[in-house]
């Protein structure tokens, strides 16, 4: 019964991870260090960067992480390909808010064929992942073609709704704490999260974690009791299904915590369950449970529409709707069933997205050899 709910594999794996943990095997850096030069690599030899190339067999639409990954590969492989970019590579990271991390560590979070410096932190910092990727776009032809929020200073002394308790939500209510900010997070649904210290341990793991198959972890509820005792009596609820299954499924990161819970239990971040209702006068919000409450501002944090995401403005409409699963979400790294030759990259989440859009390229080069769509 243990090993088919998947409790003595899960257990037995943390015991393991815990123990490289002690034994330091496991680096610790530290985490938020200033953004230092990324180190510079040589270009192959006879390579030639083409401003105007005649014939190009793929194009990568997108010079974030994904597209880049992809850039990468086909480079190495020598297929002329060109990636559009409506923006200066790297400067989505850069403008964001500014104590973002990853959430993924350093390990499985490069990009193909430039190892990030040894100096870099264990978690990158926004600053440094925008840096990271302007240097690699550099090497490949890359061409020209919840964001607005900075920092919670502007915040200060102010009443602020955080809609959403996802991990922009949870550390947007941590940052506009650290500014005296007095924070609210909107928590609209059972959510699974977990502290970093495990993360941290996963991602070193990757390639062990990444084979086991989801439904072998087990619920996740025994795990949170231990980790987090009785939440309920914060407004938090958490998950008692299995968190990687859900992962998969839905496409739904765990909440990596990095202080927030604390500062919950303190009292110091407040924590509502309903759904807005409607906005009343300046500044009241009446929640569908029927009570209401003044706040200055209201952040969303509210994740990603997979409906009417950026590809919505370059494909038509009867691939679009038809891209969505019975979990609403887009699989992505392989070929799109309803469109041939058409691939998304970054949606699929298992242990690390940056981890896996590496995967993903990785295969759809192999694909596109394979059905001869390149030479």
């Amino acid at each position: 019964m243990l090993w088919r709910n998947g409790y003595l594999l899960q257990g037995g794996l943390i015991l393991i991870a815990i123990g490289l943990f002690q034994l330091n095997t496991i680096a610790r850096r530290e985490i938020g260090q200033d953004s230092v030069p990324v180190r510079r690599v040589d270009r192959p030899k006879g390579y030639v960067l083409s401003k105007e190339p005649q014939h190009v067999d793929v194009l990568v639409v997108g010079a974030g992480h994904a597209g880049l990954s992809m850039a990468g590969r086909l480079q190495r492989a020598r297929i002329p390909y060109v990636v559009l970019e409506k923006d200066v590579p790297g400067s989505s990271w850069a403008r964001r808010y500014e104590r973002l991390h990853l959430h993924t560590v350093r390990d499985i979070s490069e990009l193909p064929d430039m190892p990030l410096p040894d100096y870099f932190p264990e978690y990158l910092s926004k600053d440094q992942v925008a840096a990271y990727q302007r240097a690699y776009a550099e090497l490949h032809n890359v061409r020209r073609h919840t964001e607005v929020y900075q920092t919670g200073a502007a915040f200060a002394n102010q009443r602020v709704l955080v809609v959403g308790f996802g991990n922009s939500g949870s550390e947007l209510a941590l940052d506009l704490w650290e500014h005296d900010a007095k924070p609210t997070v909107l928590l609209r649904s059972a959510v699974h999260m977990v502290p970093r210290w495990v993360t941290r341990i996963v991602g070193h793991l990757f390639d062990l974690m990444h084979r086991i198959p989801p439904a072998l972890h087990g619920d996740s509820g025994p795990l949170y009791k231990l980790i987090w005792g009785d939440v309920e009596q914060y407004n938090v609820t958490l998950k008692q299904s299995n968190m990687m299954l859900d992962f998969v499924t839905h496409h739904r990161a765990p909440v990596q915590d990095i202080g927030t819970m604390e500062l919950i239990r303190r009292g110091d971040i407040a924590v509502l369950k309903s759904e807005v209702d409607r906005f009343a006068g300046a500044k009241t919000v009446v929640f569908k449970d029927g009570h209401c409450a003044d706040f200055d501002a209201v952040l969303l944090a509210t994740g990603y529409d997979y409906e009417h995401g950026p590809f919505a403005r370059f494909l038509s409409e009867n691939i679009t709707t038809q891209l969505l699963d019975e979990h609403g979400v887009i699989h992505s790294g392989v070929e799109c069933a309803v469109q041939p030759r058409l691939y998304f990259v970054g949606f699929d989440d298992y242990i690390g997205r940056l981890a896996e859009m590496n995967l993903e390229t990785q295969f759809i080069l192999g694909d596109l050899k394979a059905k001869h769509y390149v030479q």
